[in-house]
């Protein structure tokens, strides 16, 4: 996806499952088996989706996704498949390996979002001077910055991406999926709920005003797409 002078690809480390009544916290199971039906173990269906910012001068990389570091009962625990895709894979079939990363975002340290980290040594990130931690508003790249979405946690971020005049926003675990667009669809697992919440509600409405491109981290099928003045998805 072009975004300005900037290329845009999402990358798949593969699917995942999560409780269904846990992804949707408050929210019957009547009403979110409509969007996401659940397996027999009440579990839905989760993708492991990573942002790739390739600019004039450098690749991006917003989160690592699962990675590899887990054994047989967690595999089995989270129904993890990465039999087709994964993140090494995903950075090979565009021409990419790791030296190729100048730097690597992480929204919030939770396994599914960090966990490649593990599988992989980042000696370039490190080398670069680029391994550390940032304050709440940074800009970590020209045109890429971060900004604070707590709720979800205390300190998460979501990333906007410019060039151009034209924005994407990697939203995090804000909104993990399309099926989370709803002010009240809040996860459970969510320290803070209210929060995300209020910064659910402030983020879209900016969404919208500006015409971003949305970016999910947990969407299974839809990744990206744009808000409507109703607050409904056009996929892109």
């Amino acid at each position: 996806m072009e975004l300005g002078r900037f290329e845009l690809e999402v990358i798949s480390d593969g699917t995942f499952r999560l409780d269904g009544g846990a992804m949707f916290g408050t929210i019957p199971k009547p009403l979110w088996e409509k969007i996401a039906p659940a397996d027999d173990r009440n579990r839905i269906l989760l993708g492991l989706n990573i942002l790739l910012v390739r600019t004039p001068s450098e690749n991006i990389l917003i989160e690592t996704g699962l990675g590899s570091y887990y054994d047989e009962k967690f595999a089995y625990l989270y129904d993890v498949d990465q039999r087709t895709t994964d993140l090494h894979h995903g950075l090979k079939a565009l021409g990419l390996q790791r030296a190729d990363i100048a730097k690597v975002i992480l929204t919030h340290l939770h396994f599914d979002h960090c966990g490649g980290n593990l599988a992989w040594t980042w000696e370039p990130v490190a080398a670069n001077g680029q391994l550390s931690l940032t304050e709440p508003a940074a800009e970590l790249a020209e045109g890429v910055e971060v900004f604070p979405t707590s709720g979800h946690t205390t300190n998460h971020k979501s990333v906007l991406v410019r060039s151009e005049g034209k924005t994407a926003c990697f939203l995090g675990d804000l909104v993990p999926t399309p099926s989370h667009l709803k002010t009240n669809y809040v996860m459970g697992y969510d320290l803070y709920p209210r929060d995300t919440m209020r910064n659910k509600e402030k983020v879209l409405k900016r969404a919208v005003e500006e015409d971003w491109v949305l970016v999910f981290p947990h969407g299974p099928k839809v990744t990206t797409g744009r808000l409507n003045q109703d607050l409904e998805l056009i996929p892109v």
